[in-house]
């Protein structure tokens, strides 16, 4: 069952587990969270299996735009010791039937060519084949956020697919929101059939 976050939950997971589950560069300043959070831009779930209601199996962190209704998920995880259970997988399709007031739920994840490692690229793909088998599709764009982070955007789609210039304008939207102008960049990706096929970054001025 998935059950909402208050503030001081949301708080608690941020100071424990978040910091376990994501790398630091990923993980924004609490301050943040919480103005959003109070702007009612910021929402938290929790998921517990339906034998264990105390138990927190896994998480989600969600911000909504000041414009429209297709939001980020910004962070997911399952906690250490349930993971291999199916549980984010369960946790992806009980929340696509909550979250009835989004269009569309964009996703980051780091980039597979980026990775450093050997390592580091499975581990990539292996998360990007888990949103894939979970219903989220490519969405041909990509950006650079929290601290120079290069993310392809995913989408999960809810009443509609999200992709190409509505994708780009949809992060737009939800960039616009987390930060100040000049601290995130958005790539869109040319056709293939272009002779110029490739990404290229896309100007909003």
């Amino acid at each position: 069952m998935i059950k909402t976050f208050t503030w001081s939950q949301i708080e608690e997971l941020y100071f424990t587990a978040m910091h376990r589950d994501f790398p630091p560069k990923e993980i924004k300043p609490i301050s943040l969270l919480h103005r959003l959070y109070k702007n009612g831009n910021c929402i938290g779930y929790g998921y517990y299996d339906n034998s264990t209601e105390e138990i927190l199996q896994a998480y989600a962190i969600f911000e909504k735009p000041k414009k429209g209704n297709i939001w980020l998920l910004d962070y997911l995880a399952v906690n250490q010791n349930a993971r291999g259970k199916g549980f984010g997988s369960a946790f992806l399709r009980e929340m696509k039937e909550t979250l009835n007031d989004a269009v569309a739920i964009m996703g980051e994840i780091e980039r597979i060519e980026d990775a450093e490692n050997e390592i580091q690229r499975q581990i990539r793909t292996r998360r990007k084949q888990f949103y894939l088998r979970n219903g989220w599709i490519e969405t041909g764009v990509s950006t650079i956020a929290d601290g120079k982070v290069h993310y392809e955007i995913i989408c999960l789609p809810i009443s509609q697919a999200v992709y190409g210039k509505e994708a780009v304008q949809a992060m737009k939207n939800i960039y616009e929101t987390l930060f100040e102008p000049g601290m995130y960049q958005i790539f869109a990706q040319m056709h293939a059939s272009s002779k110029k096929s490739g990404e290229f970054l896309v100007n909003f001025e």
